[in-house]
C-alpha cells in the first residue's frame, strides 16, 4: 500500500464558446425518430459492447459501438432487445440514466462522413430516440470520455481531445461547454459526488494522474495532482464513490486506489493478478468496490473496511492476451436485482455476478 498527499490548484473556469440566450451555447435543432427494435439490426458488424447502466424501467441498458445499437436486457428473463441509433456509424459508447427517466448516450465518430458528435436520449417506454448535435472545434478530434447525471439536473460529459467539459439540459437540449484550464489534459470519466460537484479524471504526459472537480453552479474547477506510485500513463482511468465516503479509482496496469475527500490522502493497493489492467469500478450493494480486470478475464472486489482484494474468474472469458486492447470485461454496474452486471467487450456476452454467492451467469446476445 502506498500513501500520498495531493496538491490542490483552484482555477476559475470560463465558457469558451459564444453564449446564446441565457447561459451556454444552444445546440442545433434536435432530430427525432421512432425506431423498431431488433428487426433493423445489421448483424454483419462485429460486437463491441461498451457501457451498461440501470434504466428507470427496471432493465439494464448497454451500448454496442460497432453495431450502432442501444440495447436492454431484462434482469428477470435475460431477454435482450436491440435498437439502432438514427445516425449511421455513430459509435454509441457512454450511457446513463437521466433525471427525466430517459437513457442518455454519446455518439462520436471522426471517421464518419460527415463526422459525428452527438448526445442522444432514448425513451425506455417507447423506443423513441432524439439526437442533439454537439459543437466540434476540430472534426478530426471527435470523442467523448464520459457521461453522467449532475446534481443540477443536467447531463454532463467530457470531450478529451477538445479539452472540454460540457453539459446538456434534458428539458431544452441546450448545450454549454467549458475549457479545462490546462492544455491537453484529456478529461475523461466523470461522476457526481455528494459534495455537489462533478469530479472527472485527467491525464497527459505532464500530469498522468490527476482528479478534478467542477462546480455545476459557478463553473470553477479544482485540480488535484496526485503522486501515485506508478506515475505513468494511462494513470487514473475510472472513479466511483465508495460506501466509506472515499473516492475510489482504478490505476492500470495493476492498482486500485482511493482518495479521502476529507484529508486528501491517497492510498493504493496492488491487484493480486499482475498486469490485470483494472478499468471500470462501481460500488456494490454489499458495500464493496467491484471492478473489471480487462486483460485477464476476471472481476475483482475490494473491501473498504479491510482493503482485501478478491478475484473471480469469468466462466468463458475467451482469449484476453495482455495489451490486446482492453477486450475483456469492461463496464460494471449494480442492477435493480442486487447483482453486479458487466459486459464482455468483444465476446457478445452480458454477465451478472451475485455479491452473496459470487456465482456468475452469462447471457449471450442472440445475433
Amino acid at each position: 500500500m502506498f500513501l500520498m498527499r495531493l496538491r490542490v490548484l483552484s482555477i476559475c473556469l470560463s465558457c469558451v464558446i459564444v453564449l446564446v440566450g441565457l447561459m451556454g451555447c444552444k445546440a442545433s435543432a434536435p432530430t427525432s425518430m421512432v425506431i423498431t427494435p431488433t428487426a433493423t439490426i445489421d448483424d454483419s458488424y462485429p460486437t463491441c459492447l461498451e457501457f451498461i447502466t440501470p434504466g428507470s424501467d427496471g432493465n439494464l441498458w448497454f451500448t454496442d459501438a460497432y453495431r450502432n445499437t442501444i440495447a436492454k436486457i431484462s434482469p428477470k428473463s435475460g431477454k435482450v432487445t436491440e435498437y439502432n441509433t438514427p445516425t449511421s456509424n455513430s459509435n454509441p459508447i457512454y450511457i446513463a440514466k437521466g433525471p427525466d427517466g430517459n437513457l442518455w448516450f454519446t455518439e462520436s465518430n471522426n471517421n464518419a462522413t460527415p463526422p459525428v458528435k452527438k448526445i442522444g436520449k432514448m425513451s425506455p417506454s417507447t423506443g423513441e430516440i432524439t439526437e442533439y448535435s454537439v459543437p466540434m472545434s476540430d472534426p478530426s478530434q471527435v470523442f467523448f470520455g464520459g457521461l453522467t447525471t449532475g446534481p443540477d439536473g443536467n447531463m454532463w460529459f467530457t470531450s478529451p481531445y477538445e479539452n472540454k467539459i460540457g453539459k446538456i439540459s434534458p428539458m431544452t437540449g441546450e448545450i454549454t461547454e467549458y475549457n479545462v484550464p490546462f492544455a491537453n489534459s484529456n478529461p475523461r470519466n466523470i461522476i457526481a459526488l455528494p459534495d455537489g460537484n462533478l469530479w472527472f479524471t485527467t491525464s497527459n504526459e505532464n500530469t498522468p494522474t490527476a482528479l478534478d472537480k467542477i462546480s455545476p453552479i459557478t463553473g470553477d474547477i479544482t485540480v488535484f495532482n496526485i503522486a501515485t506510485a506508478d506515475a505513468n500513463l494511462p494513470g487514473i482511468t475510472y472513479i466511483t464513490i465508495g460506501s466509506d465516503g472515499n473516492l475510489w479509482f482504478t490505476d492500470p496496469p495493476n492498482k486500485i486506489g482511493k482518495l479521502s475527500l476529507v484529508t486528501g490522502d491517497v492510498s493504493e493497493y496492488n491487484v493480486p493478478t499482475e498486469n490485470s489492467y483494472p478499468l471500470c469500478i462501481t460500488a456494490g450493494p454489499d458495500g464493496n468496490l467491484w471492478f473489471s480486470e480487462s486483460y485477464e478475464g476476471k472481476i475483482g472486489k475490494i473491501s473498504p473496511a479491510t482493503d482485501i482484494i478478491t478475484e473471480y474468474n469469468i466462466p468463458n472469458p475467451g482469449n484476453y492476451p495482455n495489451n490486446a486492447g482492453n477486450i475483456g470485461p469492461f463496464s460494471i454496474t449494480t442492477g435493480p436485482d442486487g447483482n453486479l452486471w458487466f459486459v464482455e467487450r468483444v465476446m457478445n456476452i452480458i454477465c451478472k455476478i451475485s455479491p452473496k454467492t459470487n456465482n456468475i451467469t452469462e447471457y449471450s446476445i442472440p445475433h
